[in-house]
């Protein structure tokens, strides 16, 4: 299927079949402007992925890029915003699900020059347990649904919509950048970019609630982020991080609490603080691992695993 030229957004959105993304899309087709929305489909090969079942879709367009295996996902994501079409590319998740009016306040919010991200306000779509509120407001409780809007100092990587020009003018750098780590946001940050809260554009997120994968999942996003985040450190810088490690837990659960101060904040289940300090911590040791271990393949294929399919993770409850 051809680009139409009246495209405004692109949803880059790597899977390994149509059945682990028929729900997502089922909702980018119910939104009011579907016919300008371009989905870019990642997949390891169309035969294997069942694209052929999205043809009768009311999408505006389909770009099926086939990259033989989805894993890396850092590396999808970048083939997907390779070939995206439309001024706006939104990264999406098998896991987060528009609702209705998403797409056009997001295309709105576009519309004003001065900020090249727009992120969407989030909700917690399997509010079934503390595992779930605490992994979803450290993650993303800074931009959780009743925020007032406006341009905001942090954005979420993932689940933001960025200019599409900006990502494919990093050229080789857009891999790292499309990674767990601090590549994009110092990019962004380097380059004086812009970003705003679209308080209108909701979009829910599931979150893992399996107490093993919620463990494994902390462990693992934390050890890849310094792995990434470290690469061209010395190792003084890298065992100093390492050591520092308790501290590293006590910001990152004071930045969960900051963030969700800032929101008008929903109703958690009462043990959330308590899950919130243990998956701070837990982050915080995966990292201090990453810093003196890296992270083979072994464990970013743990991370992709419960991105990719963290709905079998989700417990009850799922929204």
């Amino acid at each position: 299927m051809n680009a139409p030229a009246q495209l405004r957004l692109s949803v880059v959105l790597p899977t390994d079949t149509w059945r682990t993304i028929r729900p997502v899309v089922e909702r980018l087709e119910r939104q009011s402007i579907a016919a300008l929305i371009e989905l870019v489909l990642v997949v390891p090969s169309r035969e294997a992925a069942g694209v052929e079942r999205l043809q009768r879709g009311r999408l505006g367009a389909l770009v099926v890029v086939e990259v033989g295996d989805v894993r890396p996902l850092a590396r999808a994501r970048a083939a997907g915003v390779r070939a995206a079409h439309a001024p706006l590319v939104f990264l999406g998740e098998t896991h987060s699900f528009p609702r209705a009016g998403w797409a056009e306040a997001i295309v709105a919010a576009g519309a004003q020059d001065a900020y090249s991200v727009i992120v969407p306000a989030f909700g917690n779509a399997n509010p079934n347990g503390v595992l779930s509120w605490s992994g979803f407001l450290l993650d993303y409780g800074a931009w959780q649904q009743g925020h007032a809007g406006g341009e905001v100092q942090t954005i979420p990587i993932f689940n933001s919509v960025f200019r599409t020009a900006l990502l494919q003018g990093l050229g080789e750098r857009l891999e790292r950048a499309m990674g767990h780590g601090d590549a994009l946001v110092l990019e962004l940050r380097a380059t004086g970019r812009r970003a705003v809260l679209a308080a209108d554009a909701r979009l829910d997120h599931v979150n893992v609630a399996q107490p093993r994968a919620w463990v494994r999942e902390r462990i693992a996003t934390g050890r890849v982020l310094a792995a990434n985040r470290s690469l061209d450190w010395s190792w003084a810088r890298r065992l100093a991080y390492a050591a520092a490690f308790p501290l590293i837990g006590l910001v990152l659960a004071r930045r969960g609490f900051a963030g969700n101060a800032r929101s008008e904040r929903q109703r958690a289940p009462r043990g959330t603080v308590p899950a919130m300090l243990a998956a701070s911590f837990l982050k915080a040791f995966g990292e201090a691992l990453g810093y003196l271990a890296g992270a083979p393949r072994r464990i970013e294929d743990v991370a992709d695993e419960l991105e990719l399919h963290k709905l079998a993770y989700a417990g009850r409850g799922r929204g």
